[in-house]
């Protein structure tokens, strides 16, 4: 050691600093350490700037300044610059300058974290200087000081510290108003400053949820800022203007250290507000994901409600509104029924709560500039201690888009119905389609026949249009054409009161009631062209087997007499084709409805997929149809809902966010070949068999063989083989397949699985297309 080291070593040991170490741990850190004189006005630290050195001061005399306020002259031996050394980022808290010619010690990062691993003991006689820092600041507050000191007394915050340690805080705080909507944390990053709330109010949003809205004085976000590394539990939104107090985390740090106590008080707060926000966030999750909001007993929204519930209702702040406000509920005898009903829920124990809330709005319908959005509610008692039902929460989804699919699907659903009874009796429904041009044609007859009124001839005509109106409303009926009865409907009422009007009337005086009746009976004849389109659009979905479907089969005239000729010859075989081929339906009519179920089953799960049709169909048996429709449909739930991956995961793995679903129809040289292709996750085929060991039913043996002989797909096919307790990643291709398999074989055909992970899966039948057809030999 040098002389200068030694004399440096001396006056450390003489402070009673160091007196925890021993002469050898002391001597290690001065070796460490260079010694330095540092002339009068010197900063060795300056606020606001990073350093990389921690300095001791040995002899001399330093000012310590905070936003440029003295708080502490420093004469005797101590250090300086600890914590922004040791944590590099962190800016200093404080400025350091020499008022005197000092004498001083500097250790940089490196050095000085080599000796804190080698005496540990030096972290305590850090934190201890630390928190004698305070005590030595003898310095009155400034004006400004003594009111922020004030400010944080006042609101109840931290009311365990003295006047001197609130003021040693406020001397590191600044005050500042935050505009309405600002974010003060956010949930996910880290948080540099912690803030107390002293005026205003903010929401807590967790996860997109409003667990809470604080009006009260409170610190946020101590905890991320102080555990380095953390991030931000929840986002503190600004509802109105707020008045706050933030710290920089060095600055807390430092307060933290010379206070310790405060320790105490941030923890408890945390808890409480995390057990506080976790019981709110069970409530809510427990009712319902979409959103939510809390009611008082007068129906008014509590401070607990949802962001989403924002977002439906575009508003800001919901807090104090009337429930039935919100919904535009304007009729006043609705409103009275509604709040009586919800006063029935706190006070009548007699009828079940959810025969009560089953009376109030469970649907509802709200128009907003131009835009109607559909809402469904549920609710749930919130109760206290004692089991009393204090508030209401209330679950809301927005279920416009399902509205609207649940219309489209009705549409399918209504088309299906008609296509159905046309199949049933097509010769009529060509009849009505005739009938309705004639109709058509006879309506606007009795118009032209209003311009030159002649009783006779308009009497004539008007009877003539009736009987063509009643027809096509009857036809229209048989075959479920509602709209197109209720316009036939229409128009027959309006001939019924022309022609109870026109015999009150002389030739003259019957021409203005005559022009009135043209002008609103041209829209019903525009509102019957407009239904004839779309009947002669179904005819086009039947295409050219329309004379071939389902009940009552049709034949063709030639048809007709091959079969009689066959039967009066014996030629049963040639007969029963003729039949057959009349029965015969076309495979591509299995995947009807499949884009709407497709994309229905999709959204419900949360998903975007889409269906494609490609292929030439052709004919194929009546049974084989039937047993197709009802066995085809769990390869597509399968693959919707568990080979279609959610959006994020598709986008994730490079594919397009919607999922597609494709079935490919033939029917070439008496086989029907059907290809359903997903281009979802794929089978995990190195999983597949350990799952098909784990199921009891599912023989093992042939397991095993299908592993040997790499024909893994097999054993999707086996009896007792179900996904039911397969994972996500490559579940959803067993349900159904034993049945399907089973029915091909059956049927001389033979079923094939394609599937390559993360690409999707193809499912290949052929098929013999008739009973008659000579079993294919496919592989």
């Amino acid at each position: 050691m040098s002389p200068n080291q030694y004399s440096s070593y001396q006056m450390l040991r003489d402070s009673n600093l160091f007196e925890l170490l021993t002469d050898d741990e002391l001597q290690l850190l001065v070796s460490r350490a260079t010694e330095m004189q540092v002339p009068a006005g010197t900063n060795l630290l300056t606020e606001g700037e990073t350093c990389s050195h921690i300095f001791w001061l040995i002899a001399g005399t330093v000012n310590v300044l905070a936003q440029g306020e003295t708080i502490a002259q420093v004469d005797s031996v101590q250090c300086f610059g600890e914590l922004p050394c040791l944590s590099p980022g962190t800016a200093c808290s404080t400025t350091v300058s020499a008022i005197t010619p000092c004498r001083v010690l500097r250790i940089d990062r490196a050095s000085f974290l080599e000796v804190l691993n080698t005496v540990p003991k030096l972290w305590q006689i850090l934190f201890s200087q630390t928190s004698e820092r305070l005590s030595s600041s003898n310095k009155p507050l400034s004006e400004e000081s003594k009111r922020l000191r004030d400010l944080l007394k006042s609101t109840g915050l931290l009311k365990d510290l003295t006047d001197k340690e609130l003021g040693f805080l406020a001397t590191r705080t600044t005050e500042s108003r935050t505009a309405s909507g600002t974010n003060l944390l956010v949930q996910g990053q880290p948080a540099s400053n912690a803030f107390w709330l002293i005026s205003g109010s903010v929401h807590v949003i967790v996860n997109g949820e409003i667990i809470s809205q604080v009006n009260t004085p409170q610190c946020f976000g101590e905890m991320s800022c102080l555990v380095r590394g953390s991030t931000c539990s929840a986002t503190i939104m600004t509802i109105d203007e707020c008045v706050i107090l933030t710290i920089d985390q060095a600055r807390f740090v430092e307060v933290l250290n010379a206070v310790p106590r405060m320790w105490e008080t941030f923890f408890v707060q945390s808890s409480k507000r995390l057990m506080a926000s976790n019981q709110r966030m069970s409530e809510v999750l427990a009712h319902v994901p979409q959103g939510f909001m809390k009611l008082d007993r007068s129906a008014r929204i509590t401070q607990e409600y949802s962001a989403k519930c924002l977002r439906y209702f575009h508003e800001m702040n919901l807090s104090g509104k009337e429930f039935t406000q919100l919904l535009k509920m304007d009729d006043l005898h609705e409103l009275e029924s509604w709040m009586e009903i919800y006063e029935m829920l706190f006070t009548d124990s007699l009828v079940p709560f959810n025969d009560l809330t089953a009376l109030l709005t469970s649907q509802h319908r709200v128009e907003e500039d131009g835009k109607a959005t559909d809402f469904s509610f549920t609710y749930h008692p919130s109760v206290d201690a004692r089991g009393q039902i204090i508030a209401i929460d209330i679950g809301i989804e927005d279920v416009t888009e399902l509205r609207k699919l649940e219309l489209a699907n009705a549409a399918m659903q209504y088309e299906q119905n008609v296509l159905g009874r046309i199949y049933g009796d097509p010769e009529t429904f060509l009849s009505m389609l005739e009938l309705m041009g004639m109709a058509i044609t006879d309506c606007q007859d009795l118009c032209d026949s209003s311009n030159a009124y002649e009783v006779a001839s308009f009497g004539r005509q008007i009877e003539i249009t009736m009987r063509s109106v009643h027809s096509l409303k009857g036809l229209a009926g048989v075959f479920g054409l509602d709209s197109t009865s209720r316009c036939c409907d229409e128009m027959a009422h309006q001939i019924r009161e022309l022609e109870e009007q026109v015999t009150k009337y002389s030739a003259n005086e019957v021409q203005p009631l005559l022009a009135g009746f043209v002008e609103d009976f041209n829209r019903s004849i525009e509102q019957l062209k407009h239904e004839a389109a779309k009947a002669n659009a179904l005819e086009k979905k039947i295409g050219a087997t329309l004379l071939k479907r389902l009940k009552g089969v049709v034949f063709s005239q030639t048809d007709f007499a091959a079969l009689k000729d066959h039967v009066k010859s014996g030629r049963s075989p040639q007969a029963i084709a003729l039949i057959a081929a009349a029965e015969a339906r076309d495979p591509l009519q299995l995947f009807n409805n499949w884009a709407v179920q497709v994309d229905l089953a999709a959204r419900t799960l949360g998903k975007k997929a889409r269906f494609e049709l490609t292929g030439t169909g052709g004919a194929i048996d009546k049974d084989l149809f039937i047993e197709l429709s009802s066995l085809l449909v769990h390869v597509m739930n399968n693959a919707v809902d568990h080979g279609i991956e959610p959006p994020d995961e598709r986008e994730d793995k490079g594919k397009p966010r919607e999922g597609v679903l494709k079935a490919h129809v033939l029917v070439e040289n008496g086989l029907l070949s059907v290809e359903i292709t997903d281009d979802g996750r794929g089978i995990d085929w190195v999983r597949l068999p350990e799952l098909a060991r784990n199921k009891p039913n599912v023989d093992q043996q042939a397991v095993s063989n299908y592993e040997q002989s790499g024909e893994l797909w097999r054993i999707l096919l086996l009896p007792g083989f179900t996904t039911s307790s397969l994972v996500t990643r490559y579940s959803g291709y067993g349900v159904g397949l034993d049945s399907i398999n089973q029915m091909v074989l059956d049927k001389g055909g033979i079923l094939n699985i394609y599937s390559v992970p993360d690409n999707g899966t193809t499912i290949s039948i052929k098929i013999p297309s008739s009973a008659n057809s000579e079993v294919a030999h496919v592989s």
